[in-house]
């Protein structure tokens, strides 16, 4: 008789840019103590998680849009649209000022920072192909290559 061990399910690799050092921990601790997601690299600043996003490969990248002097979407706009790794902008603007400037940039969901308890259903549909916008819950436009979507 042989032992027939399973492979453990893939983790998805998230990378996490965000200014606040206590913000990231929360997050890492929250992703990771999820069966499907583990933590590949952290930044603290705009240079930082365009670095750690390219060299990393992350399978998705979490990235707040105030870190600094520079904006968020600046990382969006330096990946551009060679990356093929999809970005969730986590904001603690409201999403009506801000979603579709970043959807606009190329992100594929956005997410406020005052609902976290969505943001592993957010990267669970990003990761499956679709954009997660909470304005349109109920309703998701598949992700086609080069950003656009349908």
């Amino acid at each position: 008789m042989t032992d027939v061990k399973e492979a453990a399910p893939r983790k998805s690799r998230v990378f996490l840019a965000d200014d606040s050092q206590e913000l990231r921990d929360s997050l890492r601790k929250l992703l990771e103590s999820e069966p499907d997601f583990v933590v590949c690299g952290e930044a603290d600043t705009v240079q930082g998680a365009v670095d750690g996003i390219s060299s990393s490969a992350p399978d998705v990248a979490i990235v707040d849009i105030g870190m600094g002097p520079q904006s968020g979407f600046h990382v969006l706009r330096v990946l551009g649209t060679n990356s093929h790794i999809p970005i969730l902008i986590f904001s603690m603007h409201p999403d009506a000022l801000y979603a579709d400037a970043a959807f606009e940039v190329g992100a594929q969901g956005y997410l406020m920072k005052s609902e976290p308890d969505k943001i592993t259903t957010a990267l669970r549909q990003i990761l499956n192909g679709k954009l997660y916008d909470p304005r349109k819950t109920k309703t998701s436009r598949t992700i086609n290559k080069g950003g656009r979507t349908s």
